[in-house]
């Protein structure tokens, strides 16, 4: 899967350079960055060359967190971020860890455990997790726990970075360069734009597939294009033109359909 940049379709008061990895403000806004995860561990890093702004941050959000309000003065809902002061909050609170007063230059690793529900800091190559020698990624000890943003009901998570006024920047690398600290171990170095298809079956499949999360894909003598989110089991035979699907608890399967919505 190809490794992620910053989204040029989810920004406010940004613009982008740099093949879309910096991102430099021009007021009080944020950007979130491509692709989804629902589970699976993730590191990636972001050097902030200009970290001026006491509200600027950067972190994780899932899909309910507003761009808009990525650089306001209260730290935005639905998001786990660390601000310009090394305060790591969890949506508006803080969680009373910090990384220490941040300065410009500085390179944030973020390191995601969708699988356990858990996030950890760390101020460049070697600084302590989230502040503390307890806390260990590679271990899972500590953590600051993902489950008040809605981890327990299986949100989307994506990286972002929100700015309090302009000329701040971030510059993200999701794995397509060489990182600057040790990517803890079990956990994938960077961030894709979607997820690997654990099991895909195409027998005289039609033009495309799109997969994010499914269990089990399987098509037989499928039309032109099937796109797929978020599915445990789908079985597509004798498909027509178009199958659109979006998540489901049940499973599904469909014979000679000419276009599905849900």
């Amino acid at each position: 899967m190809p490794f992620a940049t910053w989204d040029p379709g989810q920004l406010s008061a940004v613009t982008l350079s740099n093949g879309n990895l910096t991102a430099t403000a021009s007021g009080a806004g944020g950007v979130r960055g491509q692709g989804t995860n629902r589970s699976g561990k993730w590191y990636w890093e972001i050097t902030l060359p200009t970290w001026a702004n006491a509200n600027t941050r950067v972190g994780a959000c899932t899909a309910a967190a507003t761009v808009g309000s990525f650089g306001a003065s209260t730290p935005p809902a639905f998001a786990v971020t660390v601000r310009r002061d090394g305060g790591i909050y969890l949506g508006s609170a803080s969680t009373g860890l910090s990384l220490g007063a941040r300065a410009n230059g500085d390179v944030i690793g973020i390191a995601l455990d969708l699988d356990a529900g858990k996030v950890w800091f760390r101020a460049g190559a070697s600084g302590n997790w989230n502040g503390s020698t307890a806390h260990n990624p590679a271990t899972g000890q500590g953590g600051v726990s993902l489950a008040s943003l809605g981890y327990g009901g299986g949100a989307n998570w994506y990286p972002m970075a929100g700015f309090g006024a302009a000329n701040d920047q971030a510059v993200a690398n999701f794995g397509a360069s060489a990182l600057v600290g040790a990517v803890p171990g079990g956990f994938t170095a960077g961030w894709t734009t979607d997820t690997a298809i654990t099991h895909a079956v195409a027998s005289t499949a039609g033009a495309e597939v799109w997969a994010r999360d499914p269990g089990t894909l399987r098509m037989d003598a499928a039309g032109a294009e099937v796109w797929f989110f978020n599915r445990t089991e789908m079985l597509v035979t004798a498909a027509g033109a178009e199958v659109w699907f979006v998540g489901s608890a049940v499973a599904l399967r469909r014979r000679r359909v000419v276009a599905l919505l849900q």
